[in-house]
């Protein structure tokens, strides 16, 4: 198809995402729909470029530097944040989310925390970036590459491998986010199987104040530069 273009832009490094959007913008004066869905969860410390955590660089800094860059050109768009039911089991954690400490890193604490912090950026956006949609979808647990190279989940994936959705299953509440009609008119909700949820479980204590979450987005905005 030629009117399939791929550009391959590393989301941990804030320079080529802002030399990314600058010659995109120069070509489009129009985007429609953004989709959010890069993340990693890393089996040990990795440093980039710019001095970031791996992980950090990529879920949050790079989420929220793409979104910004690419906000001015969403009128009348849709932007569908893809983020992990690992969520549930944290709340967010300011000094936790970007750790550099080798004896005590965990790939899967920083997923959840980070993951955590997706869904609260997206409703910062939904506020913030008008007359866009804005929403998160957790695609429920699928088979990946990445699931199964994760050396903090073999336990997990080699029990619920049988159990796991496809990538097609996986896909279908993010296409829906992103192309129905129905779905036009939500913003800054979270879903699951095309359904609107609860970000939160009763009473697990993850509910995070203000002032956290204006320090999350002052922290992805320092480091995106």
């Amino acid at each position: 198809n030629e009117d399939v273009h791929l550009h391959v832009v590393d989301l941990s490094e804030p320079t080529q995402i802002k030399t990314f959007a600058m010659d995109f913008k120069k070509s489009h004066k129009k985007l429609d729909i953004l989709v959010n869905n890069a993340a990693v969860m890393p089996n040990e410390l990795r440093i980039t470029s710019g001095g970031l955590e791996s992980a950090f660089a990529t879920n949050l800094v790079g989420f929220y530097g793409l979104t910004k860059e690419l906000g001015p050109i969403l009128s009348g768009g849709r932007i569908v944040n893809v983020v992990s039911g690992g969520m549930f089991a944290s709340k967010l954690h300011i000094p936790s989310i970007h750790k550099k400490d080798e004896s005590q890193y965990s790939g899967l604490e920083l997923y959840s925390q980070h993951h955590r912090g997706r869904v609260i950026l997206t409703e910062y956006f939904a506020k913030t970036l008008k007359g866009v949609s804005v929403n998160s979808v957790h695609p429920g647990w699928v088979d990946t590459p990445g699931l199964a190279g994760a050396s903090d989940m073999a336990g997990f994936y080699r029990v619920m491998r049988k159990w796991l959705r496809s990538e097609a299953e996986g896909a279908d509440t993010v296409l829906w986010l992103a192309i129905a009609e129905r779905a036009k008119k939500f913003t800054g909700r979270y879903f699951f199987d095309r359904r609107p949820r609860s970000t939160h479980k009763w009473f697990a204590g993850t509910k995070s104040p203000a002032h956290d979450v204006q320090r999350l987005v002052e922290m992805c905005d320092e480091a995106y530069g």
